[in-house]
């Protein structure tokens, strides 16, 4: 059995607009390194933003966005989590 997202993928079809990176449902989070971590973000918000600039009749659908969205919201919270720890550290994250 498919998730709506998995069909909303499989029937993506918008020319112009790219599809999102693959494998980023995928990732384990907690296993990323810090840059991992970052070139993820970077490319999920790349993506989120292409999408917001698609006229409407190109654009994904709201669950594929919404997937998308929902991904980097955990990616931020991750990275600011650790942030968080780095700067509770003794040497406040500086290496």
């Amino acid at each position: 059995m498919t998730s709506p997202v998995s069909r909303s993928l499989k029937s993506f079809a918008s020319p112009g607009m790219r599809v999102p990176p693959s494998g980023y449902t995928a990732l384990e989070l907690d296993t990323l390194s810090d840059t991992e971590l970052r070139d993820a973000h970077a490319e999920l918000a790349s993506w989120i933003e292409e999408a917001l600039s698609m006229p409407l009749n190109g654009a994904p659908s709201d669950d594929v966005y919404d997937a998308v969205y929902g991904r980097l919201s955990a990616i931020s919270q991750v990275r600011a989590q650790r942030q968080r720890e780095d700067l509770g550290s003794r040497d406040g994250g500086r290496f």
